[in-house]
């Protein structure tokens, strides 16, 4: 779904001011070590995810929105990264996302497009997605990562 209930009524009322919104990512490897990357109605590359709706965990959001988006079914291992992504949409709105990435293993499904979000998918190397514009750090997309958590500060100048 590319816009939930809660959103519309959330735009309805402030337009196309700029929101922060939670927002969570799955990086799924297969057996040779790709991860699966999406491309969406929005002309942007990045891994399948989205928004967390009220009151859910986002492990649980993460696990609904791959399904919804590419109907695989999945089991998040851990969290990978976090980071500030902002998106300015065509239609004038503007969202700062803070997104939560996870490390997902896929337990079945057969990779298909649910929610009209997604038009196509790709399996590709983690330096690929790197160089389709995922906003991820790069460290954590490798299949075998087991470093720490990441994430972005911003320090004042």
């Amino acid at each position: 779904m590319p816009i939930s209930d809660y959103l519309k009524s959330v735009r309805s009322k402030v337009g196309s001011e700029l929101l922060l919104m939670p927002a969570v990512g799955a990086v799924i490897h297969n057996d040779e070590g790709q991860m699966l990357i999406v491309y969406t109605t929005d002309e942007m590359w990045g891994t399948p995810g989205g928004g967390v709706d009220p009151g859910e965990q986002p492990a649980d959001a993460v696990v609904r929105e791959v399904f919804e988006e590419v109907g695989l079914t999945v089991v998040p291992e851990r969290v990978l990264s976090t980071h500030l992504h902002h998106v300015a949409y065509p239609n004038g709105d503007s969202v700062d996302y803070t997104v939560t990435v996870f490390r997902c293993h896929a337990l079945d499904g057969e990779l298909t497009a649910h929610d009209g979000e997604v038009v196509r998918w790709e399996w590709v190397d983690p330096d690929e997605a790197v160089r389709r514009g995922l906003v991820i750090d790069p460290t954590v997309l490798r299949p075998n990562y087991d470093g720490p958590t990441t994430f972005r500060m911003s320090f004042p100048s």
